[in-house]
């Protein structure tokens, strides 16, 4: 039974039960998205990474990003 804290992964769209599904935290689910979790795009959760967009991580990458 999922809580407030918790999120179901994956949740289908049909609300359809998955076969196999976890209960992970925002954070997890976002992080998930982020690296391209292949059950992302058909979850109705994947609204979520897109609220938060993932911080530059590396000097290159802003320095990449300036040179355009």
């Amino acid at each position: 039974m999922p809580s407030d804290r918790f999120l179901e992964c994956p949740r289908r769209e049909d609300d359809a039960h998955a076969l196999i599904t976890q209960l992970i935290t925002r954070n997890v689910c976002e992080q998930r998205q982020r690296d391209g979790y292949h059950k992302c795009p058909r979850c109705l959760n994947r609204t979520i990474g897109a609220i938060s967009p993932a911080p530059a991580t590396s000097p290159p990458a802003l320095a990449a990003a300036g040179k355009r």
